[in-house]
């Protein structure tokens, strides 16, 4: 039992160390190429009905964000959130340290809730960014995926442009499908946690 617990120790010591050293990100400019890099169970939100507030909890099958804003107050549209004044930022979190991927529209509108072909800048924990000019909301998604750490917040900032808000909408949080270097270290994993002793 003692080789067994030593041998798991290592084992786990080994897959933090390399998912670590290794973690690369992948970004996605469409919701069909990043639905096809997610294992099963993620969750999906349309943000519909939510009300405006201080912070918002969103999250099912095990996955949470939470979405702050450097500002008092979260707008909701009722079918979107966003900031409540021009030179807020948005934030979402994922206080779990579960996610690898996560997906969304990304966009700004007016006042009136219009959509605006303004300039968006999406940036994750790690430092990784994009920056696009969505010509609508249709074509506004952007996501991404971790082949190792998990991705522990994204940040929305504000475009800087009067009477233009942040907002996002159609969220998508999960894990990505674990590449090929990890799948390979889990079945070796296994394969030692079950080699029986012989006599």
């Amino acid at each position: 039992m003692y080789r067994f617990a030593k041998i798991a120790a290592v084992v786990a010591t080994t897959l933090v160390a390399v998912q670590s050293a290794s973690a690369a990100i992948t970004t996605y400019t469409d919701l069909a190429s990043f639905t096809a890099a997610l294992a099963p169970g993620s969750f999906s939100n349309p943000l519909n009905g939510l009300t405006s507030g201080a912070i918002q909890n969103i999250g099912g099958n095990g996955f949470t964000a939470t979405v702050t804003t450097s500002g008092t107050t979260i707008y909701s549209s009722g079918s979107f959130l966003g900031a409540n004044v021009p030179t807020d930022n948005l934030t979402i979190s994922f206080p779990a340290n579960n996610v690898t991927a996560i997906g969304a529209e990304f966009f700004q509108t007016d006042q009136s809730d219009v959509f605006q072909a303004t300039q968006v800048t999406v940036t994750l924990n790690d430092g990784t960014t994009r920056s696009y000019t969505p010509a609508s909301q249709a074509t506004s998604f952007t996501g991404f995926t971790s082949d190792g750490a998990a991705i522990t917040s994204l940040s929305f900032p504000s475009s800087g442009v009067a009477v233009r808000y942040a907002s996002f909408d159609n969220i998508v949080v999960g894990a990505a499908i674990p590449e090929p270097t990890t799948l390979g270290l889990l079945a070796g994993a296994g394969a030692l946690m079950h080699r029986r002793r012989r006599a």
